[in-house]
């Protein structure tokens, strides 16, 4: 969480389904911008 942009009140626990999307970032030399998506509930 120290390296997130931005607090959702999102919490993960055990058997959680996630989507995780990864793709470049040039503002710093070989940095990742990370985008982590859980899975709503049905």
């Amino acid at each position: 969480m120290d390296k997130a942009l931005y607090d959702t009140g999102v919490t993960a626990e055990f058997g959680d389904t996630f989507l995780t999307l990864s793709t470049c970032a040039y503002h710093k030399e070989d940095g990742r911008i990370v985008v982590v998506a859980k899975r709503a509930e049905e």
